[in-house]
This record gives C-alpha cells, sequence and structure tokens, in this order.
C-alpha cells in the first residue's frame, strides 16, 4: 500500500472508493496536496527512479474506474500535473496534450518515462509500468525491438533537450546508443569494482550492489542476479510484487539470455560465469526430476564453490553460517541432481565430505542430510537412534513437569 496512504481511515476510504467505482475523488486530491512532501531532484546522477506515488494512484483509479471525474480543482501545479501524467498513462490525454501541461522539469523526465515505455510495450509484448532501462543500459536492441522508438527519435531527442535536468546528456547518449544500435563492449571495470562481491560462499543472498547509470544490460543484468536467494528449492528474487511481477524478472533469464551474456563477457570469464552458470542452473533445475543434469555449470564453476566451501572449513568459520551459505546449498543440489563422477576424488569434494561426517550436532547434522549430502552408515545410525530415543522418551511422559525437564 502507498505510504501516503497508511493512515486506516483513507486508506479504507480509498480501497472502498475503488470497489464501489466512485466517480468523484476530489477528497483524495485534497488529501494528497495537504499531505505529499517530495524533494525535487534535478540532476540526473543523483535521480530516483521510483514513481511519485501521487501519479500511481490517480493513475490506478483512472484504469478501474474509466469515467472518472476528471474536472477536478487543483490548488498545487505539481499534484495538478501528475494527474495529467496519470491521465497520459491510460491513454485519456494523448502526447500532444500531455507535454503541454507537463512543465515541472522533474515531471516531464517521468512523462518522457512513460511516453518510450508505451512504445516499447506495443513493440515487445511487455506490460512494463515505466521502464527507465532504455536511459541507463545500452545494447539494449539486441533483446527488444526497438522500431517504433526509432520512428520517434527527433521527437524524443527534441523533448529531452527540452528539459532543463543537469547531466541529462549521459540519458541522451544512452538512449541514442540504443536507437542507433550502437554496440557497447564490455571494458572489465564492472568486474574489478565489484571482485569481492561475485565469487563467494554468499554470492547469492540478495546481495544489492549500486549500479552504474551507464552500462549494458549483460553488466546490469549480472548485477541483477545477485539480488536473488537459494530457499525451500526455489530461485526468489529480491522483491516479489502482489500483481505477480517480480524484481529482479528472474523468468526472463532464459537460454538466449545466458547465451549472449555469455559471449559478451567472454566465454572463459571465470567471474561471471560463476554467477551467470549457478542462477540459470537454479533456476531451472526441479527438485526430483532427472534432466537437472543439463543444466549443471561447468566442472569450473561446480569446483569453484567446493572449494569455496573448502576454503570455510579450512578457516573454521561457524558450522551454522557454512551451511547457510548459497555454495553450499547448490553442492546439495549437485548431490541430490548427480555430482559427475570425475570430481568426486578432487581434495575439495573429499573435505568436505569429511567435514560433513564430523559434525556433532545433531539438528546440523539433518539440514545437511536434507540438503542432500552422503552421511556416512555411522551417522545415519547415529541420527535413526537419537529420533527414537527423542520418541521413546515423549511416549513415557506422564506428567507435565516430566515435558518440561
Amino acid at each position: 500500500m502507498f505510504e501516503i496512504l497508511q493512515e486506516k481511515a483513507i486508506r479504507e476510504k480509498f480501497i472502498f472508493g475503488l470497489l464501489k467505482k466512485d466517480i468523484d475523488w476530489q477528497w483524495i486530491v485534497d488529501y494528497i496536496e495537504q499531505n505529499y512532501k517530495n524533494d525535487q531532484i534535478l540532476d540526473w546522477k543523483e535521480w530516483k527512479y521510483a514513481v511519485p506515488e501521487p501519479i500511481t494512484i490517480f493513475s490506478n483509479i483512472i484504469k478501474k474506474i474509466p469515467k472518472i471525474k476528471i474536472d477536478l480543482v487543483f490548488k498545487t501545479k505539481e499534484i495538478y500535473e501528475m494527474f495529467q501524467i496519470a491521465l497520459f498513462i491510460n491513454s485519456k490525454l494523448s502526447w500532444e496534450e500531455a507535454k503541454n501541461k507537463v512543465t515541472l522539469d522533474h515531471l516531464k523526465l517521468f512523462l518522457l518515462g512513460f511516453y518510450v515505455t508505451k512504445y516499447l510495450n506495443k513493440d515487445n509484448n511487455k506490460n512494463f509500468y515505466i521502464f527507465w532501462n532504455l536511459f541507463i543500459n545500452t545494447n539494449l536492441y539486441q533483446i527488444y525491438n526497438l522500431s517504433s522508438l526509432q520512428k520517434n527519435k527527433i521527437e524524443i531527442i527534441n523533448y529531452i533537450d527540452s528539459i532543463n535536468i543537469q547531466n541529462l546528456q549521459i540519458l541522451k547518449r544512452v538512449l541514442l546508443k540504443n536507437l542507433n544500435y550502437d554496440f557497447q563492449a564490455y571494458d572489465g571495470n564492472l568486474l574489478k569494482i565489484y571482485k569481492d562481491k561475485f565469487i563467494t560462499k554468499d554470492t547469492f543472498t540478495f546481495q544489492h550492489l549500486p549500479s552504474p547509470k551507464e552500462i549494458s544490460w549483460q553488466e546490469n543484468t549480472l548485477i541483477n542476479m545477485l539480488e536473488v536467494k537459494y530457499s525451500q528449492s526455489t530461485l526468489l528474487p529480491a522483491i516479489q510484487y502482489t500483481d505477480g511481477t517480480m524484481w529482479p524478472d528472474i523468468g526472463n533469464w532464459n537460454e538466449d539470455i545466458v547465451e549472449k551474456m555469455k559471449s559478451y563477457f567472454g566465454r572463459k570469464n571465470t567471474m561471471s560465469n560463476f554467477v551467470i552458470e549457478s542462477v540459470y542452473y537454479l533456476k531451472n533445475r526441479v527438485e526430483g526430476k532427472r534432466n537437472n543434469k543439463k543444466y549443471f555449470p561447468s566442472k569450473d564453476i561446480i569446483l569453484l564453490h567446493f572449494e569455496l566451501i573448502s576454503n570455510a572449513i579450512m578457516k573454521k568459520i561457524n558450522s551454522r553460517e557454512i551451511i547457510n551459505s548459497s555454495s553450499f546449498k547448490i553442492i546439495g543440489c549437485f548431490f541430490k541432481d548427480g555430482i559427475p563422477s570425475n570430481i568426486k576424488k578432487n581434495k575439495y569434494f573429499l573435505s568436505i565430505i569429511k567435514w560433513v561426517n564430523c559434525q556433532t550436532n545433531l539438528q546440523l547434522e539433518k539440514r545437511i542430510i536434507v540438503q542432500g549430502y552422503p552421511l556416512s552408515s555411522t551417522n545415519k545410525t547415529w541420527i535413526e537412534e537419537s529420533a527414537r530415543r527423542k520418541f521413546y522418551n515423549l511416549m513415557t511422559i506422564q506428567s507435565v513437569n516430566e515435558f518440561i525437564d
């Protein structure tokens, strides 16, 4: 729910108004004008991508109630122009009408974002709300049809030139690279900056890394691949929205995307391959299925996961921390899916097998076996006998005091 609608009475009035399909929303305009506070950012380098809440609130109302009264009274120019943007989003206002009514520079930039998104959605059968990536990521022509945007390039560039926001030449440069099909090759800087983040035992634990504003979609996707976590046999995104969408968009990481990324970074690039191959495997494997092997990472990447956990063991890192790490979970998946035989004599493999069979904490040992690790017959017997003893003790309890003890 919107932050501006946190007050219970206002939130309920808003929800019931949508359900009853009220056509008069003057009260929400008055409320927003009294309570909405927003810092107007006028520098692209500091730009925040979140759409101002009033725009989305107005847009939701217009979408759900097409016959809404639009001759509302506004006391503030900013909220009035946000309402005009909402009308444009819902095709109640043409581009020519909208650009004449929206004059505040920070709102002109949002209007531009919605304008280009409409064309992108139309040509690619997508449903993005606002697609900033056209302004921040290069090489997008490789994965999206930009033909309508190309046809309207002069109109778009002229409109950008009318917006008085600092460093907007960066946005313009990136957009033109996309519309002109200018390929941006990888320069190696990204992996140098984040070299300590891409290959760790905890790589896939919802890591959030700041993304520069002028990088390729391949680099941006690689960063986004760190904002996932593997839990209960599912690759989870950092954010899951109520409408079923997610961020990052895990569903978009198909074979074609993976191949383009590996080609971009170099097929022998260990750092990028570690992220790409691991995520692709976790995204596609299905618990208990026999064909999971076809999604296996390369032997080098598999061994790298083993090496990371083996090093953690040698450093005597806490057992619980090791078991909770993403690489430990991934190795467990390898065991479940049938680990390649040519890895079973590797020193890292052997050290991990020894470690998992040396645990003395019964709960941790149970978690290890659930994750798919092979335990010795002695350890399995120990777990079974411990479970039987616990069951027997519960069966012989005759009083509450015994249960508490």
